[in-house]
């Protein structure tokens, strides 16, 4: 009887051992593609990071020999795919560039998109809510004095943690701090 249990338990471990063989390369496959996706995901953000903010497609970087960058007008997809056969894996991410600066209101590549008006900011001027900076009309009225007034994120003093996002030119180092 023992041999016969022995034949019957060998001949099941030959019949399943397939799946056996799949249960245990299972882990390391989803290993390695796991590591082929960071490998795509971290190209692809390092990518988008270095070009968001530039606002003409000639400007952008090359990618890398993994990506491939395609796009129209403003909109831009970067696709990376690392590994082979089984192990593929492939990211895209895409993005839209910022409209460039209109005409004349080039900083010289600054994030800020008009020139700081001439003149010292006068303490006792402030800009009106219905010209936050000045720039519709109220600096124009005080040009002959050489006093332009203190735009409204700056009254009251700058708040460290604003990203700067809404400003019209850099408030940093002017005294209004």
């Amino acid at each position: 009887m023992n041999i016969v249990s022995t034949m019957v338990g060998l001949s099941i471990a030959g019949v399943a051992s397939p799946m056996l063989m799949d249960m245990s390369l299972s882990p390391v496959i989803a290993q390695k593609k796991a590591q082929n996706f960071g490998l795509a995901e971290s190209a692809a953000v390092l990518y988008v990071a270095q070009n968001q903010l530039k606002t003409d497609f000639d400007d952008l970087t090359e990618p890398v020999d993994q990506c491939t960058r395609s796009g129209t007008g403003m909109a831009i997809n970067i696709s990376c795919t690392f590994g082979e056969n089984q192990f593929v894996q492939t990211v895209t991410r895409s993005w839209v560039m910022p409209p460039p600066p209109p005409p004349g209101q080039n900083n010289g590549g600054s994030q800020f998109t008009v020139e700081r008006p001439d003149g010292e900011y006068a303490w006792w001027r402030k800009c009106p809510a219905d010209d936050p900076w000045g720039v519709n009309g109220t600096n124009q009225h005080f040009v002959e004095d050489g006093y332009i007034c203190v735009p409204v994120p700056a009254q009251g003093g700058i708040d460290p943690n604003d990203d700067m996002s809404t400003w019209l030119w850099d408030l940093r180092g002017q005294g209004l701090g």
